[in-house]
């Protein structure tokens, strides 16, 4: 990252953070260049699990998301300031304040000073779901998502869900990957993931059964899908977040 001196980017969004009021289901946020919060609106900071806007101030991803999901946003804070560019519509995981996980689709555009420096960046962020009702691009598959969302814990395959979307298997998969980056399999292990993370901060539910409600029926490969996704083990999570 080129060595510039960090300049406060409060005075160039102060205006347009007051449009960010009155969209409560965007989650508007700014950023220096230590990808340090310093500025967000309130869906943001309610949905990083704080209260106020003074207990993110100074704060990184680090401190709100598990390692693995910090690092990847820190990554992308990195590459925009970097290169001066946007990152427009990355659909991404993104924690939840009650500790669930789900995916959203995220903007961040650099933040400039007067001299031409990048000083920051700002972005937003919207739950993939909610987003589906105004965004074309991923209409087409909203009923698989709320599909997925609703039987995650059984037995699906790629062709149920192919029929749903009213495409061949083949045309599916790559439309679906081209959206959400990933393959709909992978998808549909990442929710079950998701929904245990939920499980594990909120219950004294045991592990195996954790599993097993969330449509793994192998424990050891949930503990190594777990583990590897989000660099800790279940019982970790667990410890950190109740």
């Amino acid at each position: 990252m080129p060595n510039r001196q960090p300049s406060d980017p409060q005075p160039l969004i102060h205006s347009a953070m007051k449009l960010f009021e009155f969209l409560p289901d965007v989650c508007f946020f700014v950023k220096n260049l230590r990808s340090e919060f310093v500025h967000a609106n309130p869906p943001f900071v309610e949905m990083l699990g704080a209260r106020r806007l003074e207990d993110i101030l100074g704060k990184t991803d680090y401190d709100f998301s598990p390692r693995e999901l910090a690092h990847h946003f820190v990554r992308d804070d990195r590459q925009v300031m970097r290169s001066g560019k946007p990152m427009a519509s990355r659909v991404e995981l993104v924690p939840n304040a009650d500790r669930s996980i789900s995916w959203h689709v995220t903007t961040k555009v650099p933040l400039w000073n007067e001299r031409g420096d990048v000083i920051g960046l700002a972005g937003y962020t919207r739950d993939l779901t909610r987003a589906t009702v105004t965004a074309g691009r991923y209409r087409d598959m909203a009923v698989v998502i709320e599909h997925l969302d609703r039987h995650f814990p059984e037995s699906i395959t790629v062709r149920q869900l192919a029929s749903l979307a009213h495409l061949s298997v083949s045309q599916f998969e790559r439309r679906f990957k081209a959206l959400f980056q990933v393959t709909p399999m992978r998808y549909l292990i990442r929710l079950r993931l998701n929904k245990a993370c939920q499980m594990l901060a909120t219950s004294s539910t045991k592990i195996t059964e954790v599993a097993v409600q969330c449509g793994f029926y192998d424990h050891s490969h949930f503990i190594r899908q777990f583990t590897a996704t989000f660099g800790l083990s279940p019982s970790e999570h667990r410890k950190q977040h109740q």
